[in-house]
């Protein structure tokens, strides 16, 4: 799966990608990191409800774009 450049440096041997913020997503690989908060995008909308069943589920109405800036 093609990352943003930012991401493509940061994950390790060990990091499984289950998607991407803009992209589909693989609840299966979501479910199985077992994650305390899930961020999602417009692009996870449809599963928003299958999300929140694994952790807290929070949708971001936006996209990737300037997320530095819109996160804080």
């Amino acid at each position: 799966m093609d990352l943003t450049p930012i991401l493509q440096k940061e994950p390790g041997k060990d990091v499984t990608v289950a998607g991407w913020f803009q992209n589909e997503v693989s609840v299966e690989a979501i479910a199985a990191a077992n994650p305390d908060l899930i961020l999602v995008g417009p692009a996870q909308e449809k599963i928003c409800e299958q999300l929140n069943k694994i952790a807290p589920t929070v949708r971001v109405p936006y996209g990737f774009s300037a997320f530095r800036e819109r996160f804080d």
